[in-house]
């Protein structure tokens, strides 16, 4: 038993690494240019070993997608909140914040391989963190935190929608620094036609609670990479 733990844990050991030299190397050449052995090389792993784990670009560029949905969501767990929206803001927070500790360049790239894959793992409402959103939202309406009547689906790929134009937006711009106060107003601006009135007015822009939890993600991020 101790020695099957062993190995999972190397093999987990393993794969981060190689989500981290493919990040890496998005991030410094961009997706199109990512090549498996410069993978290999930069991870310090045979190219055997590589395609043991990863059977190619693709299933490497979905593993580290689902790996940033899943680092997200454990930390969210280890937070505690007021309420379900507080904990709506902070994870969608934590999803563009974080994306963005990954660099300009490695989202641009995330974003033009998603614009031209049509892959619809992308847009799958079963990931986790969609997943996650709805159901801070349904539990939102079942506490009275927004009016009776709402439908969390339409308002989950609302916000969405809205985070990914944030992160695109600030892509596009190259200006990483605005993108937690910007999807923090917006998705705030969003969500007010539909807040209770015993919940209306209690969920503005806290410029002392975005610095607080920047600076609580870089010091996870930092762990993370540590860990790695």
């Amino acid at each position: 038993m101790r020695e099957t733990t062993a190995r999972k844990q190397q093999a987990n050991a393993t794969r981060q690494k190689i989500l981290q030299a493919a990040r890496e190397l998005i991030q410094e050449k961009g997706f199109d240019q990512l090549k498996m052995t410069d993978v290999a090389k930069r991870a310090g792993v045979s190219v055997g070993s590589l395609y043991n784990h990863y059977r190619s670009k693709d299933a490497l560029f979905f593993a580290g997608y689902d790996n940033f949905d899943r680092m997200i969501l454990e930390k969210q767990d280890s937070l505690m909140f007021e309420n379900h929206i507080e904990a709506l803001r902070s994870v969608i927070y934590a999803q563009c914040v974080g994306a963005f500790m990954r660099g300009t360049n490695y989202i641009a790239n995330v974003l033009r391989y998603q614009l031209f894959s049509h892959d619809s793992a992308f847009t799958n409402k079963e990931r986790a963190f969609p997943t996650y959103v709805e159901k801070q939202l349904s539990e939102a309406i079942r506490a009275g935190e927004l009016i009776p009547g709402c439908d969390g689906v339409p308002l989950t790929a609302g916000i969405l929608r809205v985070a990914r134009g944030c992160i695109f937006d600030c892509a596009v711009r190259n200006t990483p620094e605005s993108i937690g106060e910007n999807i923090i107003h917006d998705m705030d601006a969003m969500l007010a036609p539909y807040l209770s009135e015993s919940s209306n007015g209690q969920h503005s822009v806290d410029p002392a609670w975005l610095n607080t939890y920047r600076a609580r993600l870089d010091e996870e991020n930092a762990m993370e990479l540590g860990r790695e």
